[in-house]
């Protein structure tokens, strides 16, 4: 093989390696958003059981009890479903893609290799040209970025969630004990 095909085949591998990284890492932060969603989700549940009961006492509370009570449970169901709601998109951006954008199977696709029989992928490997190399390496880097795309949409979308969750979960856990200041 000569020297050009051979660097523009490592080349595409590179290429490759990086965009499966970047599809990698973007599971690695929504798996964390994903476990500060539920571990606030979990406080925020365990909270509500006090400010329940503060709520069924509200007739004797001062006149200005009522609305804080409002404002709170507009807090509290906001930011439960900001959570929920990040969970979802989280859970979509994790789950996997196994789409071939391009159209074309790769003899370099676990699903495309899973697919056939073991002596074909065999003939397969034994028979591909460098220029088919190439362009397999092209089409599967494609695939492969138009999935870390993708990824990374769900995980900005899924962040802009949780941020307006945390903003309100923290509104709700600062301002419930002015509740139980009101007696």
């Amino acid at each position: 093989m000569d020297d050009d095909k051979k660097l523009l085949i490592d080349t595409n591998k590179d290429n490759l390696a990086r965009v499966m990284s970047l599809a990698s890492m973007m599971d690695g932060k929504a798996t964390f958003i994903l476990t500060l969603a539920l571990a606030l989700t979990g406080y925020l549940v365990t909270q509500l059981g006090p400010y329940l009961d503060a709520h069924a006492k509200w007739n004797t509370m001062p006149n200005w009890a009522p609305a804080c009570f409002y404002f709170l449970d507009g807090m509290a169901a906001a930011s439960l479903g900001l959570f929920i709601a990040t969970a979802i998109c989280v859970i979509e951006c994790i789950k996997p893609r196994l789409t071939q954008h391009t159209g074309n199977a790769s003899p370099f696709f676990f699903g495309s290799i899973a697919e056939g029989s073991h002596e074909k992928f065999k003939a397969t490997m034994k028979t591909i040209t460098p220029d088919m190399i190439i362009d397999t390496l092209a089409d599967q880097t494609y695939d492969n970025a138009k999935i870390a795309d993708a990824k990374t949409r769900n995980v900005k979308h899924s962040f802009k969630l949780f941020l307006w969750g945390l903003c309100l979960f923290l509104g709700f856990t600062i301002l419930r004990p002015i509740i139980s200041l009101a007696k």
